[in-house]
């Protein structure tokens, strides 16, 4: 038994019975591993540990021309929403321009003409955003009030702020 009561049923005291990992628990000595033979305890991949690098399964595998058509397709396709986001940061960024412009001048930088040539990751932005830098309040500012409220002062479905905070 684990932990539990005694299997003694003429005992009244219903004393528990504590086996020895979980003595030590309590005394502060170190555990046993979970599960010494299998899972987490050393690496069995030689080739790994003799060379330094990981060795992936199928790596020399090639792939099936039909495939590889598929493949190729697949990663040449436009990401559709690619440009929904470039529109929505461009509003985030028109409006820490308009109000905060000392926080745009800190996290929105020019794309150079090569990126702005990758219509597939920038669409047609000319302005991208330090993501490292930026800091969850000023994106609070812009959600609670121009992704929320429409000009005639209706609000917006809860989607259309979540498209902006996906965007980003």
């Amino acid at each position: 038994m684990f932990f539990g009561r005694s299997q003694d049923p003429t005992n009244l005291e219903h004393q528990t019975t504590i086996t020895p990992q979980l003595n030590a628990m309590f005394n502060g000595q170190p555990q046993p591993p979970y599960m010494p033979y299998g899972h987490g305890t050393t690496n069995t991949n030689t080739a790994a540990t003799s060379t330094g690098a990981a060795v992936m399964a199928g790596a020399g595998i090639k792939g099936r021309d039909d495939h590889l058509h598929q493949l190729q397709e697949t990663e040449s396709n436009h990401v559709k929403c690619v440009n929904d986001y470039r529109n929505r940061l461009k509003h985030i960024i028109k409006f820490w321009k308009e109000y905060y412009i000392e926080y745009h001048d800190q996290v929105v930088f020019d794309l150079t003409e090569e990126q702005k040539r990758d219509r597939r990751r920038y669409w047609t932005a000319t302005q991208d955003l330090r993501y490292e830098l930026l800091n969850p309040h000023m994106m609070q500012l812009f959600l609670s009030g121009q992704a929320k409220t429409m000009a005639d002062g209706r609000h917006y479905s809860f989607e259309h702020a979540r498209k902006y905070h996906d965007s980003v």
